[in-house]
């Protein structure tokens, strides 16, 4: 919600700002919700490992909207949810009308089978509901009521967008957020992508591309990069104890300050061609 602004000078504007953006396959992802997001703005299925699908990102509005309707700040969201992960915010928001407080308890259950399927169904869900309970339609509450209007209308530009575009499935399938969530992501092109500082910890990416990562700072410990690309990648400062690096290429890459065992990357057969050395030499 901080990161929300909303203009009501004129015509109503509202903007996200503060986006964080990783280069993947030639294309700009963001990777706000899981990088830098509150754990409480993630589904239950993320937190646990589970599958993901369309109405996964749909929970992380859900929460927004309900964050700015009730004015709870994003770092005391756990005051708002039980021990069976529902959202209990009815009590906080009795002028609201009843079908627009069951739409939002739809945005967030739990259990993703009992959300709307895809931000396309949400929004024609959406859009006939009197929100404030009077006979006022939606069209009118966005340009008349304070601060409701802004919420609605930014469910609705969200909702436009994700369905419109796919956004929201294209962001929830790619390789960054696989390997975020999961830690696997074997053979994952992920060529510059910024995992600095990421606990990366037995990680399976055997074969992967990172080439030009950001990996500074990263925690590899026992990571599994058998045959991963890694030419041209920032790791410096990265723990890379016990990771498993048979075959991979580091040709160019930065490991100052990285504590790699020499002796086993001699024994490995690893690229290190160009590569800036822990002790700031250049391997020949």
């Amino acid at each position: 919600p901080e990161n929300i602004l909303v203009d009501r000078q004129g015509n109503l504007k509202v903007y996200l700002v503060d986006f964080g953006f990783a280069r993947i396959a030639g294309g700009d992802v963001t990777l706000s919700s899981v990088v830098k997001g509150s754990v409480g703005f993630m589904p239950p299925e993320q937190m646990f490992n589970r599958q993901l699908t369309k109405a996964s990102d749909l929970y992380s509005l859900g929460i927004t909207l309900i964050c700015l309707l009730t004015g709870t700040k994003s770092s005391e969201i756990n005051t708002l949810v039980d021990e069976n992960y529902r959202i209990n915010f009815k009590p906080l928001l009795p002028k609201l009308n009843p079908q627009f407080i069951h739409w939002l308890h739809k945005m967030v259950a739990p259990n993703l089978k009992h959300r709307y399927p895809d931000a396309a169904t949400a929004l024609k869900a959406l859009k006939p509901i009197d929100v404030v309970n009077d006979i006022t339609p939606l069209k009118t509450l966005l340009q008349a009521i304070q601060p409701t209007k802004a919420v609605v209308k930014l469910a609705t530009l969200s909702l436009v967008a994700a369905s419109s575009s796919a956004i929201t499935y294209a962001w929830i399938t790619s390789p960054a957020r696989q390997l975020l969530t999961s830690g696997e992501c074997q053979g994952c092109n992920l060529p510059n992508i910024n995992l600095q500082d990421k606990n990366l910890n037995k990680a399976k990416l055997q074969g992967a591309n990172l080439s030009g990562a950001d990996l500074e700072g990263t925690n590899l410990w026992k990571a599994n990069l058998k045959g991963a690309n890694l030419s041209g990648a920032n790791l410096e400062g990265a723990n890379l104890n016990g990771a498993l690096l048979h075959g991979a290429n580091l040709g160019g890459a930065n490991l100052k300050g990285a504590n790699l065992d020499i002796k086993r990357a001699k024994r490995w057969r690893i690229n290190l061609k160009g590569a800036t050395m822990p002790d700031g030499s250049v391997h020949k």
